[in-house]
């Protein structure tokens, strides 16, 4: 569910409902990098993730979030 408005926290999608996970069979090996940071500042709080598939960019990610949460 992709959200491009505000939305109350009540109706937000649960992270484990968010997420598709598909696996490939082959021979293919493929080393997998996610890195992932948080900030919570007086501008306010936001978090972002990046994946790498054998050094390659393949996805990245940043929200703002409520004042209210943390950034962990």
């Amino acid at each position: 569910m992709e959200l491009d408005h505000e939305v109350e926290y009540k109706y937000w999608p649960h992270p484990a409902d968010t997420v598709t996970i598909e696996e490939v069979v082959s021979d293919e090996e493929a080393t997998l990098q996610v890195f992932t940071d948080g900030s919570k500042q007086e501008q306010g709080v936001g978090v972002g993730a990046v994946i790498f598939k054998g050094g390659e960019l393949v996805a990245k990610v940043w929200l703002k979030l409520d004042n209210r949460c943390p950034n962990n």
